[in-house]
């Protein structure tokens, strides 16, 4: 059984498949399998994918969905589903790590039997790898310390997850295997927010670990999302919220009520008239 599976998926990311495989097959641990998912692209990403594999026995695995999925999530539960690892790490396509990323991560798992998950902290990078002046893991305000590692148990986890999702980025998340439960597929199910959810329950099964260490480097790209989009998965974040305020219960949707000022930024965000009566209606069926 290997120590990591590594589930790699993809959707026409081919100009990044060759950084992001090199910086996973070059991790200073090596006891890994690699597991690649093709979502049906249209570029030459297969070709990449199955060149690499005649060269590293690791990629035990190169699948190519006959046709687009339309969500990243459900490649995540085909991957789960194949992995053999103790631990899993999904390394989205257009992203990279540092060599020492899983070495990092293993060792503070080896430190607490208790650690369902452990996150590190990111560089944000363009479209071309230059480095961004954005910052998502906010060390200054939260009073944290480069290099330092931060535990949350079960209760502190969901409080912060069910304020907003920390887990920004895949990519920089390691997953002990035997945390997840059959239900939580059901998370994957969602196109937009699914994501928020699964890390949420994964967290209820132990502890989080937080490691304040750039050691992921996530590729941002300048939002096409159009206002369709925006509104479908502002509504599906009303609906993973109202999963989490009854299993953990808040009072979340009450606070969120109070702050008038979350109406005036949705028409910012150019929601119309309409839209935005929906989704105060989808709130107040919560409060």
């Amino acid at each position: 059984m290997p120590l990591v599976s590594v589930i790699l998926p993809n959707y026409n990311y081919s100009q990044y498949l060759k950084q992001r495989i090199d910086s996973i097959l070059n991790q200073t641990i090596q006891d890994i399998e690699v597991i690649m998912l093709d979502d049906c692209s249209t570029d030459n990403s297969l070709n990449i994918m199955e060149q690499y594999q005649k060269q590293d026995a690791r990629i035990v695995a190169v699948v190519r969905n006959q046709t687009n999925s339309g969500s990243p999530f459900q490649q995540w539960s085909k991957g789960i589903k194949m992995a053999k690892g103790k631990y899993i790490w999904i390394a989205e396509a257009d992203d990279y790590a540092d060599r020492t990323f899983l070495e990092t991560i293993i060792e503070v798992f080896s430190k607490n039997k208790n650690i369902v998950l452990a996150k590190s902290s990111s560089h944000m990078v363009d479209e071309t790898g230059t480095l961004l002046n954005k910052d998502y893991d906010h060390w200054k305000s939260r009073g944290l310390k480069p290099d330092s590692v931060c535990l949350y148990d079960q209760k502190q986890f969901a409080k912060m997850q069910y304020m907003r999702n920390h887990i920004y980025n895949a990519s920089c998340v390691v997953f002990r295997r035997d945390a997840i439960k059959d239900t939580f597929f059901n998370d994957l199910s969602y196109h937009f927010s699914g994501d928020w959810l699964f890390w949420t329950h994964i967290g209820t099964e132990g502890l989080t670990a937080e490691v304040n260490k750039r050691l992921n480097y996530f590729r941002f790209h300048e939002s096409s999302t159009t206002h369709t989009g925006a509104y479908k998965a502002f509504l599906e974040d009303i609906e993973i919220l109202s999963i989490m305020q009854k299993e953990f219960d808040t009072n979340f949707f009450q606070n969120l009520w109070r702050k008038h000022k979350l109406f005036r930024r949705l028409k910012r965000m150019g929601f119309d008239a309409i839209q935005i009566q929906t989704i105060k209606g989808k709130i107040k069926e919560n409060l």
